[in-house]
């Protein structure tokens, strides 16, 4: 398929086929490129494969690196000469044609972009369009992981989040809270005020919310009026004691809406564990979501927290 200029090939998972890289009389590719989620071992077979069988071609790494990987290619000499470049993902396509071409095969380092590298051997005019191509990505990233009404965190900034929060509190052997709200009858609040006076409200709760979190807290809109809370370090008596102070916060709140003002409630599910090998933060998920059933069941405008 053809992108940004380029003709992009999937390669098959198998690499023990003859012509992994080119089939004769293909033109030879310009870059090969892996995903740094996929394991150490798939990508220095891939690189390697890759290498013997065209020597010509770039070899890259794509998107956000694992923690795994990162720490293989600082630590493993087995890698020095097989990454030549890495691009964030996901660029669009006249970026990705002008990252390809500003990864230039000088030294056997790896060249991340926006870092200056005294081997890479780049000129400053090269520089310069490197860092503001980082500046760039960098912004879209941030764009990518935030709500465009409420400036929060969205459902793809929230789940990262808590998936390094998660991993820190494993690591530390530290209880984490979850804290799962729902607007209560928010269609009630769209079919009397109007949608723009409705993205007000969650404008203002998402506001209202952000003042009363600690600095390590994190609050994200998932989506519609669903807004989550991460707590590290939070045991259940305070998790269930803070989604109070929210519920009952934003019963005494109401929002002024061009002029309205317009009251609001909110339910509040509660989760808590402490981290270990035999539990991932899909748990917290699924506990905290019970939770909120039941304080919808129980009438709304209530905490209940996960037993």
């Amino acid at each position: 398929m053809g992108w940004g200029g380029f003709n992009v090939r999937i390669l098959p998972k198998d690499m023990a086929q003859p012509h992994f890289f080119s089939n004769e009389g293909e033109q030879p590719p310009h870059a090969v490129l892996a995903a740094g989620t996929i394991p150490e071992s798939l990508i220095f077979g891939l690189f390697t494969k890759a290498k013997r069988e065209s020597p010509q071609a770039l070899r890259i790494l794509l998107g956000p690196i694992s923690d795994e990987l990162t720490q293989a290619v600082s630590q493993n000499c087995q890698f020095e000469g097989l990454i030549e470049g890495w691009l964030d993902w996901p660029l669009d396509k006249n970026r990705f044609k002008l990252a390809i071409s500003l990864v230039r095969r000088t030294t056997p380092e790896i060249m991340v972009f926006g870092t200056k590298n005294d081997g890479v051997g780049a000129n400053s005019s090269s520089l310069g369009v490197i860092r503001q191509l980082r500046r760039e990505m960098e912004s879209l990233r941030e764009s990518l992981n935030h709500c465009s009404l409420t400036g929060l965190l969205n459902r793809r900034g929230i789940e990262e989040k808590l998936a390094l929060d998660w991993q820190e509190s494993e690591a530390l052997g530290l209880e984490f809270a979850l804290l799962m709200i729902d607007v209560d009858h928010f269609k009630s609040v769209n079919d009397q005020y109007l949608h723009p006076a409705g993205d007000q409200v969650l404008v203002e709760l998402g506001k209202h919310l952000s003042l009363q979190l600690r600095a390590r807290d994190s609050l994200g809109r998932m989506g519609g009026e669903e807004f989550w809370i991460l707590a590290p370090n939070t045991e259940p008596k305070g998790a269930q004691l803070l989604a109070q102070r929210l519920c009952e916060s934003v019963v005494k709140q109401p929002f002024s809406v061009r002029g309205v003002l317009i009251s609001i409630t909110i339910s509040v599910g509660v989760s808590v564990l402490r981290p270990h090998h035999q539990l991932d933060s899909s748990q917290l998920y699924h506990q905290a979501a019970q939770a909120l059933r039941q304080a919808k069941q129980s009438g709304r405008n209530c905490v209940k927290v996960h037993d």
